[in-house]
């Protein structure tokens, strides 16, 4: 596990950095990853399609693994995703870590949910890769 020591550095770039932010191949929506610093701590929001807040998750480290947990409004899907990707950025940045999280794409076919869940683990896994 590696010790974030945030807060990301400011040399002239914005608060928060944006991933993500062009459609996804042969589809009409792009997914978006914002990262917040909060001193120590670090914030995700990942939204796509119909923007909109369908889950929130909370992850942080303990001397024996990652504690988590999630709010999904009801009817949303993204609760579990959330989770996932909060217990991963704790576990890899070791501090505390919020997800929130609202993909909403009307009419979204089975391989459209795939690759958007595709796409918002590449771009977790990409960000961490950045900031680790």
């Amino acid at each position: 596990m590696h010790a974030w020591t945030g807060p990301i550095p400011m040399d002239g770039r914005p608060l928060y950095r944006v991933a993500g932010d062009k459609p996804m191949n042969g589809h009409p929506f792009a997914i978006r990853l914002r990262t917040f610093p909060m001193g120590k701590d670090i914030a995700f929001l990942i939204t796509g399609g119909q923007a909109h807040i369908g889950a929130v998750a909370l992850a942080y480290p303990t001397g024996e693994g990652v504690e988590a947990a999630v709010y999904a409004l009801p009817g949303h899907r993204e609760g579990e995703i959330a989770e996932e990707l909060a217990r991963r950025a704790a576990e890899a940045l070791g501090c505390t870590v919020v997800v929130a999280m609202g993909i909403h794409v009307e009419g979204a076919t089975k391989e459209e949910i795939n690759a958007i869940v595709r796409t918002v683990h590449r771009l977790m896994e990409d960000e961490l890769a950045r900031i680790a």
